[in-house]
């Protein structure tokens, strides 16, 4: 009797694989996006902020450029449009860097034809500082429409938002800290007014850490990842 086939493995197969050298300090990731042919790469590079264009086929680096100092915190195509966002603002890139919205960003969301960013503003001075929460909408061209603070929330900003495909609603997560560490998501309606946050201590045993990612299921489920659990 003939021996079974082994079963073929529905794991993926790594094509290849990138290492990313672009200074002569550390270099490190934050996000990626697909932009047409490419894959973008946004992080830092040594003491300064960086995006790199890799081939999707092949993973070689076809181009890449540095920012200030800081670091880019993720990115997101549109169209012909591709936007990176970080602490020194938000740029607009065609063929070539095009537009610069300054600010401290950390996140970026497409939905209904509107840009969603999230970000955070200083508002005081101490050891680690004072900042809020903001959460903006903008069109596609970069003009503001509107910008909701999450209020009673000290050091911290949001790291990812997402749209709630059953609900429409906007999700923000991240984290803040005032006196403990808080794992922070909070949820926007479409036009940005709050309508519900779990805001969860460290010591809590739900206490996820710093909220990385959010995402949903058809049903409306939301499932986040933190540095301490999903």
């Amino acid at each position: 009797m003939a021996p079974e086939a082994p079963p073929t493995s529905s794991m993926p197969q790594i094509r290849w694989v990138k290492y990313l050298k672009l200074s002569g300090g550390d270099d490190y990731a934050l996000g990626t996006c697909i932009h047409g042919g490419y894959l973008v790469v946004v992080g830092r590079a040594g003491d300064s902020s960086a995006v790199a264009f890799l081939d999707r086929e092949t993973g070689e680096v076809v181009e890449a450029w540095l920012g200030e100092e800081e670091v880019f915190a993720n990115c997101l195509s549109l169209g012909d449009a591709l936007y990176v966002v970080g602490l020194h603002g938000v740029y607009l890139y065609r063929d070539a860097p095009l537009m610069r919205i300054k600010g401290a960003y950390t996140a970026i969301h497409a939905a209904g034809g509107s840009l969603y960013l999230g970000g955070y503003a200083d508002v005081g001075v101490g050891v680690r500082g004072i900042s809020t929460w903001l959460v903006e909408e903008w069109t596609a061209d970069l003009a503001p429409v509107r910008q909701a603070e999450v209020a009673g929330v000290g050091e911290g900003y949001p790291i990812d938002l997402a749209t709630n495909p059953a609900t429409g609603q906007l999700w923000a997560v991240g984290w803040h800290r005032d006196v403990v560490a808080h794992s922070l998501a909070v949820i926007f309606t479409e036009s940005l007014t709050e309508v519900h946050r779990v805001d969860l201590p460290e010591g809590s045993p739900l206490h996820l850490g710093e909220l990385y990612g959010v995402c949903f299921d058809e049903w409306g489920n939301a499932y986040v990842g933190g540095s301490r659990g999903v």
